[in-house]
C-alpha cells in the first residue's frame, strides 16, 4: 500500500523542518570556530563529526517518519531546509555570532591589558630577577664543578709527598711499625 499526497507533503514539510535543524546545529560549529580560532586538521574533524551526527539523525529521522524507506523527496527536503535556513536565518545568526565574538575579545583585551598586567607586572619583574640570579649562581656552580676536578689531593697520600713526611705522619708510621 502507497502512502498518501498528504503524508508525502506532510513528511516533506518535516523534512524541511529537519534540515535547517541540521543547518543550525552546523553553525554551532561554526560559532565556536569563531570564538576559539583552531587550524585547518580541527576544522575537518569537527566536520567529519558533523557529518556523522548528519547521518546518524537522518537515519533515526527516515526511520521515524517513514519507516526506514529512504525516499529521495525527504534527501530533497532536508537539503533544501538547509539551504533555506543558510540563506535567511543562518547569516543572520552568524553575523550576530561574529559580532558578539569580536565585543567578547575586545572585552577580554581590555581586561588583559588594563588590569591584569599591571597587577602582575611587579611579579614578572621579580621573576626576572630571580631568573637572572638563577642563571648567574648556575654559572658559578658550573665553575667550581670545573675548577674542583684540579683540586689538589690529601698531601700524606702523595707520592712526592712520601719522603717529605710531617712529624704527625713519623709518629703514625712509628705505631705501624711496632
Amino acid at each position: 500500500m502507497g502512502i498518501s499526497l498528504a503524508d508525502q507533503t506532510m513528511d516533506f514539510l518535516l523534512a524541511l523542518a529537519f534540515g535547517a535543524g541540521l543547518g543550525a546545529l552546523y553553525d554551532v560549529f561554526r560559532i565556536l570556530r569563531a570564538l576559539i580560532p583552531t587550524g585547518k586538521i580541527v576544522i575537518f574533524f569537527q566536520d567529519l563529526l558533523y557529518w556523522c551526527i548528519c547521518g546518524v539523525l537522518t537515519f533515526l529521522f527516515i526511520l521515524g517518519v517513514n519507516a526506514g524507506e529512504i525516499r529521495g523527496y525527504l534527501i530533497v527536503g532536508e537539503l533544501l531546509g538547509a539551504m533555506v535556513y543558510y540563506g535567511t536565518i543562518g547569516r543572520l545568526i552568524m553575523r550576530s555570532a561574529q559580532a558578539i565574538s569580536r565585543a567578547i575579545r575586545c572585552v577580554l583585551r581590555f581586561i588583559r591589558d588594563k588590569i591584569l598586567k599591571p597587577i602582575f607586572r611587579p611579579f614578572l619583574k621579580l621573576g626576572r630577577k630571580i631568573q637572572k640570579a638563577m642563571k648567574k649562581a648556575g654559572k658559578n656552580s658550573k665553575k667550581l664543578s670545573r675548577s674542583s676536578k684540579y683540586r689538589l689531593k690529601r698531601t700524606g697520600i702523595l707520592l712526592y709527598n712520601l719522603f717529605n713526611v710531617s712529624p704527625k705522619r713519623k709518629e703514625k708510621k712509628s705505631e705501624v711499625e711496632r
